[in-house]
């Protein structure tokens, strides 16, 4: 028989979660190798094969596109869900637009988007996600999901 556990998470431990959650978010979209290798635990299996020291040197070289892409100055980011073999973990959205240098009022968009709006081809904007899981207060886990959800409030009242 198989034994079925259940983790939870104390109140002190979601604070934690959550800050290292926003301290990704900025880590990331700055390219802060360093900020990036304080937030991931030292146990954590990033993008499935990657160990800490692997990730941080390739995360930002790998996705980000100001790495290969010029002009990508514009960014957002939201969160979601993801909906595969790993259910309900937290989704950050990363979108990447370009739009003038001279920050053209007229182009820059002034509405933020919402967790899989489409992307807005006239920005040339490129998105990804990434999955995160938390152990605590650090990221234990990085992946790509293959489905993502904005949020449960549908399932829950079609359940």
């Amino acid at each position: 028989m198989q034994e079925l556990k259940i983790e939870t998470v104390s109140a002190e431990e979601l604070v934690l979660n959550n800050q290292a959650k926003e301290d990704f978010k900025v880590a990331f979209s700055m390219q802060d190798n360093r900020k990036l290798k304080d937030l991931l635990h030292d146990e954590g299996i990033f993008f499935g094969k990657w160990n800490k020291g692997k990730c941080v040197n390739r995360l930002c070289a790998t996705y980000h596109p100001g790495k290969f892409i010029e002009g990508f100055i514009g960014e957002e980011v939201n969160e979601g869900l993801s909906f595969d073999l790993n259910p309900n973990e937290l989704t950050l959205e990363f979108r990447f637009f370009d739009f003038d240098p001279l920050f053209n009022s007229e182009q820059f968009p002034d509405v933020q988007t919402k967790f899989q709006d489409p992307i807005r081809q006239e920005l040339k904007e490129i998105k990804f996600y990434f999955s995160l899981r938390f152990k605590e207060g650090k990221i234990v886990s990085i992946r790509r999901p293959r489905k993502v959800i904005a949020d449960v409030t549908k399932l829950k009242a079609e359940n």
